[in-house]
């Protein structure tokens, strides 16, 4: 099973991201709006791991949040970065320290190599634009406001094919 570390979002925040975010599907010729139930911010990706390994791993994430407390974190910009010739679109976060901490925390439990973190929330996959265009502009087209997710939930999760389509389980959650 594939697993990773992700601050969960409260169900009134997803609609308000796809809200904000939905006029970005016009704006691309081809692509994969991510749907709300999936949105989540990732803190730690681990990977394949035995299904027995499982309560380890549960312990790391009750290890890593037993002194952290809730935080907001404010997504102020929409950005991408190109895959496979092809855009992820994304809300990036300003820096938060207290879930970089968790992070850190979290990352030095785990062996292996570490990433730089970015947080964000993963908005479209796959996106062509039309020629010309600029990410930057996105924004503006679709009149884009800063949002504010509540960290106060950590959970460990599972990235799971379902009938086709990638879905993410929460294994384990963890109240801040």
């Amino acid at each position: 099973m594939r697993i990773f570390y992700a601050v969960s979002i409260d169900e009134k925040t997803k609609q308000e991201i796809r809200k904000k975010t939905a006029d970005i599907g016009r704006l691309i010729r081809a692509g994969r709006m991510i749907e709300p139930f999936n949105y989540h911010i990732t803190i730690e990706y681990v990977g394949e791991v035995e299904k027995n390994k499982i309560d380890h791993y549960h312990d790391i994430l009750k290890d890593a949040v037993k002194e952290a407390s809730s935080s907001d974190i404010v997504f102020s910009k929409i950005s991408s970065f190109i895959r496979n010739k092809a855009h992820l679109i994304f809300l990036q976060a300003e820096r938060q320290k207290e879930v970089e901490g968790i992070r850190e925390r979290i990352a030095s439990l785990i062996p292996g190599e570490r990433r730089p973190f970015l947080p964000h929330i993963t908005i479209c996959r796959d996106a062509i634009f039309e020629k010309g265009f600029d990410i930057n502009e996105i924004a503006d087209k679709i009149g884009y406001e800063p949002i504010i997710v509540k960290a106060d939930n950590i959970s460990l999760m599972e990235s799971s094919l379902i009938n086709g389509k990638l879905v993410y389980i929460t294994l384990f959650n963890m109240r801040l």
